[in-house]
């Protein structure tokens, strides 16, 4: 039987180095198609790779989270917007960084999944610890319920929210911390993924 995190990189295979340099979203995002990536791999994909690395004493991603964790954060397919006491995550946006902010282009948002959080006692523009997310949303940005993180990314995992009606791509790592999740920065690594090819 499989593994949740069998379920979630079943059928996709990831960049195993990325190029890091600091780019904007939409930036990263033409990179990667130009090395023959589809997207940015999404929060519940990356934590997946890093958490089997953490368990797993033979995980097939220890390269992989290695490299991720070698010191330069890294875009998500995922952005977040708050608007009063609801957060919205969208993934698979389409931003680009315009006039120092990010819109999205033509000026219609798109994505792939929209879902939306209460978060009404959750403060913006400062690091929150899990415990005080939506237990929904913890599950589909870390691949797991809180309290069955590997201690070492439970510790340092949380997001760090938005202000108020700003729109904003996300990432994971920055200031020292690898395993919090980000929408609050202008620069991040590339790492592409893309639909496993049949050999």
């Amino acid at each position: 039987m499989k593994t949740t995190i069998d379920n979630i990189l079943e059928g996709i295979e990831i960049e195993e180095r990325s190029p890091k340099i600091l780019q904007t979203f939409d930036q990263s995002f033409a990179s990667l198609r130009k090395r023959g990536y589809e997207r940015h791999l999404s929060p519940e994909e990356t934590f997946a790779v890093l958490i089997d690395a953490e368990e797993n004493p033979d995980s097939k991603y220890k390269g992989i989270a290695g490299n991720m964790l070698s010191g330069v954060r890294e875009w998500s397919s995922l952005a977040m917007l708050r608007l009063g006491d609801t957060l919205g995550l969208y993934w698979d946006p389409n931003l680009e960084f315009r006039n120092g902010v990010y819109v999205p282009k033509l000026g219609r948002l798109e994505y792939s999944r929209r879902e939306t959080f209460d978060v009404r006692k959750v403060p913006s523009e400062e690091f929150v610890s899990l415990e005080r997310l939506p237990s929904k949303m913890v599950k589909l940005l870390y691949s797991r319920s809180y309290s069955k993180l590997p201690e070492r990314i439970r510790e340092g995992a949380g997001i760090w929210m938005p202000s108020e009606g700003v729109l904003r791509p996300c990432g994971r790592g920055v200031y020292g911390n690898d395993f919090g999740v980000y929408g609050v920065y202008d620069g991040g690594a590339s790492r592409g993924v893309r639909e496993r090819r049949q050999a």
